[in-house]
């Protein structure tokens, strides 16, 4: 119960980030506007067909969290470790630890706001913005790219847990997100699993989105959507879900999947622009 009313705030708080992030980047335009422009996308043969990708590739994930018991398991019998945190821990240290030193409830708030209903307005509203400004190859690659991450991403979260910072006996850094409310953790689980996080899918899809402004839209665009990406990412961390290392290779994926989904359209294997 309490993730379905966790799922139904998520999705009453799309309307009104995808209007602030409208106004922001689009000045000229309406989130109407931009709203019926994603949904001729969507309606086009080939937007039916990424769509159905993207659902598979959160199906995929949901699915693997679900199974992170057997997945902890397997990785005992490989490496006899379960949280490889604490090699992390030897790169950065207690960094996420050393920035949640300043943590007043209101930026707490802030950033659970950011990580938790910004994040899908931003992909959902740079694919949209793109297909407003006639951007087709930009949308397109952008729809294809989260598949693509989430398929690099899962060998690592099968074979190589680690777990969330706070959670982690490794990590120092606490979860900033109970001085929100403690039933906020529990109600999102079924899409992360607390040793699913390197790469970070959150510092991932965000970047792609980012790059797919930066290359694709307009320089006001691309401002927005890089500085929405940049407070997912912080989000990521600053709540005490990701170790930096996490967010970097999260990003790393994230460039690398928008580059490989930009030469399958353009290989002409998403026939978007015929659309």
């Amino acid at each position: 119960m309490a993730s379905l009313a966790f799922y139904a705030a998520q999705a009453a708080a799309l309307p009104l980030n995808v209007w602030l992030l409208t106004r922001l980047a689009l000045p000229g335009r309406s989130a109407a506007s931009v709203a019926a422009a994603a949904w001729r996308g969507l309606r086009s043969p080939a937007g039916r067909g990424l769509a159905a990708l993207a659902a598979a590739a959160y199906a995929a994930n949901a699915l693997q969290n679900l199974v992170d018991p057997w997945c902890d398991g397997l990785a005992v019998g490989l490496h006899g470790v379960t949280d490889f945190g604490r090699f992390f821990r030897a790169v950065e240290g207690d960094a996420v630890a050393a920035v949640q030193r300043w943590s007043p409830v209101p930026a707490a708030a802030a950033a659970a706001w950011v990580y938790i209903t910004v994040f899908p307005a931003l992909f959902a509203f740079t694919a949209a913005a793109l297909l407003a400004e006639e951007r087709r190859e930009g949308a397109a690659a952008l729809a294809l790219a989260p598949p693509l991450c989430v398929a690099a991403a899962l060998p690592f979260f099968v074979l190589m847990p680690v777990r969330e910072v706070w959670a982690s006996e490794a990590g120092r850094a606490r979860l900033l997100l109970d001085l929100v409310h403690p039933a906020l953790e529990p109600a999102f689980r079924l899409e992360r699993g607390i040793g699913n996080n390197f790469p970070s899918l959150h510092a991932a899809l965000s970047v792609a989105a980012a790059l797919a402004a930066a290359r694709h839209g307009s320089r006001r665009l691309a401002w927005t959507v890089g500085a929405t990406a940049a407070a997912v990412v912080a989000s990521t961390f600053y709540l005490g879900f990701h170790w930096l290392c996490d967010a970097a290779a999260g990003a790393a994926c994230g460039a690398a999947g928008l580059l490989a989904a930009e030469r399958l359209v353009r290989a002409d294997v998403v026939r978007w622009t015929r659309a």
